[in-house]
């Protein structure tokens, strides 16, 4: 089963501008820096999501579901932790395998070798089964 986060984006003067959810409050928090420049979360609530273990239970019998993948976490926060984009070190830059050539972002990577309009960084971060994994890596 799944952990799923309830947080409040914080802005500058620590006010609760934003509430969300997430399965991985600091991947969040790094999509809310670069549209809307919040560098913190405050965990407001917790809570099982029973779907994603019936959805990944599923797949991994072999079930053939329209469903998209659900994500599993391996963070760990409780209810009061606040989420900085300064704790955890953010890998944004993407190698591509085959070649070598390291991109100072997906965008450019994804433009280079001309693939659909996508945040290849968010496929890289948040699906460990697509095949993009062996053709492109993170790297610090």
């Amino acid at each position: 089963m799944v952990k799923v986060y309830i947080y409040g984006a914080l802005d500058q003067n620590g006010d609760i501008v934003y509430v969300g959810k997430s399965v991985a409050p600091s991947t969040r928090l790094t999509d809310h820096y670069n549209t809307r420049g919040w560098e913190k979360l405050i965990i407001l609530d917790t809570f099982i999501d029973k779907e994603h273990y019936w959805v990944d239970k599923l797949i991994k019998e072999g079930n053939n579901l329209e469903n998209k993948e659900k994500l599993s976490s391996n963070e760990s926060w409780i209810v009061g932790d606040v989420v900085c984009k300064k704790e955890y070190r953010v890998k944004n830059r993407v190698r591509h395998i085959p070649s070598g050539t390291i991109y100072d972002s997906g965008y450019k990577a994804a433009q280079a070798h001309k693939l659909n309009n996508f945040s290849l960084i968010t496929i890289l971060r948040n699906h460990p089964r697509s095949k993009l994994h062996n053709i492109f890596e993170l790297v610090e």
